[in-house]
């Protein structure tokens, strides 16, 4: 018998304010993440995060992650494995 491996998957965010975000995933933790740093030094796609009215769009992206509507977007492994 053929099992699927299962995912980690973003299941909920919630921004918290500044660049901080609360994350639900599908293994039952929770945790806040502070984006400063990436957002600070980022790649050409996470510019337009840096307005934090921007940055408050985040969404749950379907295949797991986060996204915004710029493109930018995380993985969930990603976002589980900051310090």
């Amino acid at each position: 018998m053929i099992t699927a491996k299962k995912y980690l998957e973003v299941l909920e965010v919630k921004h918290l304010g500044g660049y901080r975000l609360e994350i639900s995933f599908n293994d039952g933790t929770n945790r806040a993440v502070d984006l400063t740093s990436l957002i600070k030094s980022s790649p050409p796609v996470f510019e337009p995060l840096k307005s934090e009215t921007n940055f408050a769009k985040v969404t749950v992206n379907p295949v797991g992650g986060i996204v915004w509507e710029c493109g930018a977007d995380l993985s969930a492994e990603y976002l589980k494995a900051m310090k």
